[in-house]
């Protein structure tokens, strides 16, 4: 059961209207690492995945494989058309043309990534007819990306055979990448191309991979970009930036006179908020914590120096104080389970009727609201960078959340939020929010 519930429409599912899942097809020859990369950039199980393992021609590319611990990504998966022939390009083809030619965006295969073994010191480049699906995904104005897998061994090759430091093994490495490639005239002019390897020591690698994708999106009105910001989960700047544009289209705006929370209960503004960012973020949260209502109150914790402690700091509402004059009417009025929550976590009754009142068009909200936003934002950064290096899938516990409140609540960053309480200039109050994030956030 979630924390509360709200009448005020959310902004991130009316984006993800015409898209709500990103599909991608992946094609690569058996053991090229094609699981791997998918279970590390979408946080799925092996298990999970039913790439087959060593067992030629399982591949079923109209096959769609979804799974609940990520269900905002399809996957769709293709042998290499070195051991299928002419017959597997034939399957590809069909089924690009025919997915692409839908009307409706949701149905179009809309990124591929192209996976071919990084090649060593006397190996020989595999690419034997990419070039037809390269050419074709430049036809149907598919973006495509060549993914060279497993650089890590690349790598090792020039520690052992140059007795060379990992730091120069690698920029030996990716020179060695970028000569072969050169020579042999592959990828073609254009084409984008990525090396990465899923072993640890490379994450870089595959945070580069998920911008060059980002990048290469053919965005139709905003349709593709929050989809794959929520599919994809490594890089957590963009699912910071998602959440800035998806808050500033609506809910982030006019905090100080917002038409959008006028007559609204302060309560179901701030959870109107908390639930479309942490949407963004996508999460693997079986058992719903981050909707608990102690999770939602812990995070309101954060932001109690904003809110009233005294009868005198809520005065010019006296038909307010006198409805909720005391404790069992303030619980019946926000409910007695949410009510509990919040004195659980430490919140004083004078913040439990702030909570409750209706939202008001004054400075003292909007540097409430925005300190909200930054610090939930930033919460849930800590939250993802901490489960990032954990094997998928990546699940989120208590301890986790809790742990990436508290250290949150002691960082210098909170404190800056904190000078928001100064400011008695509203305009553009809304960009000094985004500003602090996007500082707070490293790139």
């Amino acid at each position: 059961m979630s924390a509360t519930s709200t009448d005020l429409p959310s902004r991130v599912d009316e984006s993800l209207a015409a898209c709500p899942q990103f599909r991608i097809l992946v094609v690569g020859t058996t053991g090229v690492g094609k699981s791997s990369l998918i279970g590390s950039v979408f946080n799925l199980s092996l298990d999970a995945i039913d790439i087959a393992h060593n067992r030629a021609g399982r591949a079923n590319i109209s096959f769609g494989y979804t799974c609940e611990e990520n269900p905002r990504f399809i996957l769709h998966d293709s042998q290499g058309f070195e051991h299928g022939g002419a017959n597997t390009w034939g399957l590809v083809e069909q089924f690009l043309r025919q997915r692409n030619a839908s009307p409706d965006v949701q149905d179009h295969v809309h990124a591929i990534w192209l996976c071919i073994e990084t090649p060593r010191t006397g190996s020989r480049l595999q690419h034997t007819g990419d070039e037809n699906l390269i050419a074709l995904a430049r036809e149907l104005e598919i973006p495509l990306i060549v993914v060279f897998t497993k650089f890590d061994v690349l790598v090792v090759e020039r520690v052992r055979k140059l007795k060379l430091s990992p730091d120069d093994a690698l920029a030996k490495a990716e020179e060695a990448l970028r000569t072969r490639l050169a020579d042999e005239h592959f990828p073609q002019a254009g084409v984008e191309w990525v090396r990465i390897s899923t072993k640890h020591g490379h994450f870089r690698t595959l945070k580069e991979l998920t911008d060059v994708t980002r990048q290469s999106l053919h965005d139709v009105e905003g349709a593709l970009w929050v989809p794959w910001a929520l599919a994809q989960q490594i890089n957590a700047r963009q699912k910071v930036e998602q959440s800035i544009k998806e808050g500033c289209k609506r809910y982030w705006l006019n905090l100080s006179k917002s038409t959008l929370f006028e007559g609204e209960v302060l309560r179901d503004c701030l959870w109107r908020i908390y639930e479309d960012i942490i949407k963004i973020w996508n999460f693997y949260d079986p058992q719903k914590l981050l909707y608990k209502k102690k999770t939602f109150a812990l995070t309101l914790k954060l932001v109690e120096d904003f809110m009233p402690k005294t009868e005198a700091e809520l005065a010019g509402d006296s038909d307010f104080l006198s409805q909720y004059s005391d404790v069992m009417t303030l619980a019946t009025a926000i409910g007695a389970t949410f009510a509990q929550a919040l004195g659980a976590v430490g919140i004083g009754i004078m913040a439990a009727k702030y909570l409750s009142r209706k939202y008001q068009a004054l400075p003292q909200t909007a540097r409430f609201l925005g300190a909200y936003i930054i610090d939930l934002t930033l919460v849930l950064h800590n939250v993802f960078l901490t489960t990032l290096f954990r094997d998928p899938p990546r699940r989120l516990s208590e301890d986790i959340i809790e742990a990436a409140l508290t250290a949150y609540d002691s960082a210098p960053v909170h404190d800056r939020v904190h000078e928001l309480g100064k400011i008695s200039d509203m305009v553009n109050f809304e960009q000094r929010i985004v500003a602090l994030i996007q500082k707070s956030v490293p790139s």
